[in-house]
């Protein structure tokens, strides 16, 4: 089922409202399960074609905020959902467990750097 110019424009708005209204007075802006589904059905996804499923999807696009106004000096998408997507699924289809691996990643990271400032 493909989606619409106007479809995934909907999308786009429903979810950047969601993320600055409801979760930016946290100043962690994420996206839910149910928001990276749609992101994932406007990219037309589909996950039984794919090596990694929702939730590695899920992470992915909560990692690439970073990409956003978590970090102005790297933002590049101003928490776009549809761009956030495009740069979780680039990496996931490099490596379908991209973002389990770095978050093991980073845990090592953290630590080492913990321990050697």
């Amino acid at each position: 089922m493909s989606k619409t110019k106007s479809e995934v424009k909907k999308i786009r708005k429903k979810i950047s409202y969601t993320l600055k209204h409801e979760r930016e007075s946290k100043n962690q802006p994420s996206f839910t399960k149910e928001d990276a589904l749609l992101i994932a059905r406007a990219l037309k996804i589909d996950f039984a074609k794919e090596k990694f499923d929702l939730d590695e999807f899920t992470a992915g696009v909560n990692v690439e905020l970073e990409h956003g106004t978590k970090c102005p000096e790297c933002n590049v998408t101003k928490n776009d959902p549809i761009l956030t997507g495009k740069i979780a699924l680039a990496h996931l289809k490099e490596f379908p467990d991209y973002y389990t691996r770095l978050k093991k990643l980073e845990e090592e990271a953290t630590k080492y750097w913990s321990e050697n400032v």
